[in-house]
């Protein structure tokens, strides 16, 4: 059986900001401050190619102003749009890349759990599998905000950026398009209409 959890596709793009803004200012992964063997950071040299690789280093490297979120964002936008490839951009990928099998001949997707309906997501994956739930399963939110560093725009903040930026929003629809398609997520009210 073939199955993937995803999220939604403004979310995850949001999350991926901050997960760089993390890396870059606090050098703070997901498991904790940054190292070589967990996270292939590698201190200056990272710093280095997120300065020569990307366009939005340049307005963070010595700390964030939250004043030029928009801006910020509009970067991470045309650096995504455009595919540039630095330390960690995996983060921006689309996931339906990511559901993409590769070896051989791929087998039918036969769940997507939806990660904001996860209880029913779940549900959904035992009744696939001939499995009863048991009732005993529990989850918790990991890589929370609340257990990293400080000094960077909560997912919040840059949502009420790009609700404020009808066109930055759509940049974000038409970049993770086949996400929304493929994966049954509403367009943002900002996006309806355009595919």
């Amino acid at each position: 059986e073939v199955v993937s959890a995803v999220r939604h596709p403004l979310s995850r793009f949001v999350s991926s900001v901050g997960e760089l803004l993390q890396r870059s200012v606090n050098y703070y992964c997901p498991t904790g401050y940054c190292t070589f063997e967990t996270d292939y950071w590698q201190g200056n040299t990272t710093l280095e190619k997120f300065a020569h690789q990307t366009t939005w280093y340049e307005l963070v490297q010595n700390g964030i102003n939250e004043t030029q979120l928009p801006e910020i964002l509009e970067r991470f936008v045309a650096d995504t749009k455009c595919n540039y490839y630095t330390y960690a951009s995996e983060h921006f990928i689309s996931q339906s890349d990511f559901v993409t099998q590769n070896g051989g001949c791929a087998a039918p997707i036969n769940n997507i759990i939806q990660l904001e309906e996860l209880d029913a997501g779940l549900s959904e994956l035992a009744s696939t599998l001939g499995h009863t739930e048991s009732g005993s399963c529990s989850l918790e939110d990991s890589n929370e905000a609340s257990d990293k560093p400080g000094g960077v725009p909560s997912s919040g903040a840059m949502m009420e950026v790009l609700k404020k930026s009808p066109e930055l929003l759509k940049e974000i629809c038409y970049m993770y398009a086949q996400d929304f398609i493929c994966f049954d997520y509403d367009l943002p009210e900002e996006c309806e209409g355009l595919f």
